[in-house]
C-alpha cells in the first residue's frame, strides 16, 4: 500500500474461506467478484468510489486513509501502550524472523484516545457498537530491531461472532504498482447494483 501522493494498494484477503483480490487506486476500490462475471458477460471487477463504499459501511475510507499514522505499522506498539492489560506475550519465529509479541485488549471508551480523529474514532465506536463488540484485542510482533512484522486485530464476541483479522507486514516504504483492471472487465456499482437488484 501506498499512502501518498495518491492511494495505490494490491489487498489480498481471506472472507469465509474465499480469497479475495481488492485494488485501490485513487478514490476507486476494484473488487474482483468472479460471480459477478457469471452474471454480467465476464466482468469480474466491481468499481466503487472509496465516499460510495464509505457510506455503505458508515466509514469515511477516505479519511482513513488520510489518517495515515493509523496505517504505519511502527504506530502500533505506541498505541498498544494505551491499551489496558498490555502484555509481553513471549518470542516466536515468523518467516524466518525471531519476533517478540505484545498484545493489549481497548474497551470501547478507548478509541478517541488513540491515533484516530474524534470524528472517525465516532464512527468506529459506532460500528462496533453495532456488531455488540465491548472490546478488542490487539497483538503485535516486532523484530529485535523494533519493525512490526505482524498485527493481529481480534473482536472476541460479536453479533456475528468471533472475527479476527492478521495483517503482515513484508516491507515498509517498497516501490508500489498496482494496475488498472482491463476497462472490458470492470463494471460499475451503479450497473451491478441494476443488474444483481437491492
Amino acid at each position: 500500500m501506498r499512502l501518498r501522493p495518491s492511494v495505490l494498494a494490491n489487498i489480498t484477503e481471506s472472507v469465509g474461506g474465499r480469497t479475495l483480490q481488492v485494488r485501490l487506486i485513487g478514490d476507486t476500490e476494484y473488487v474482483d467478484l468472479p460471480q459477478l462475471a457469471a452474471r454480467d458477460r465476464g466482468r469480474p471487477w466491481l468499481a466503487v468510489s472509496l465516499s460510495r463504499a464509505g457510506t455503505a459501511i458508515g466509514i469515511n475510507l477516505k479519511q482513513l486513509l488520510s489518517e495515515s499514522t493509523n496505517l504505519d505499522p511502527r504506530h502500533n506498539l505506541r498505541l498498544l501502550a494505551t491499551a489496558s492489560q498490555f502484555r509481553s506475550i513471549g518470542r516466536t519465529v515468523l518467516d524466518g524472523k525471531t519476533v517478540y509479541g505484545f498484545q493489549g485488549s481497548f474497551e470501547l471508551a478507548h478509541l478517541p484516545r488513540s491515533a484516530f480523529s474524534a470524528g472517525l474514532a465516532a464512527q468506529l465506536k459506532a460500528k462496533l457498537l453495532a456488531l455488540r463488540a465491548s472490546s478488542e484485542l490487539i497483538a503485535t510482533y516486532v523484530t529485535g530491531r523494533g519493525e512490526t512484522v505482524r498485527v493481529v486485530t481480534a473482536l472476541p464476541s460479536t453479533t456475528r461472532g468471533p472475527i479476527e483479522t492478521v495483517q503482515d507486514i513484508r516491507a515498509i516504504n517498497p516501490t508500489v504498482r498496482v494496475s488498472l483492471p482491463p476497462a472490458a472487465q470492470t463494471i460499475s456499482y451503479t450497473k451491478a447494483r441494476a443488474l444483481l437488484g437491492p
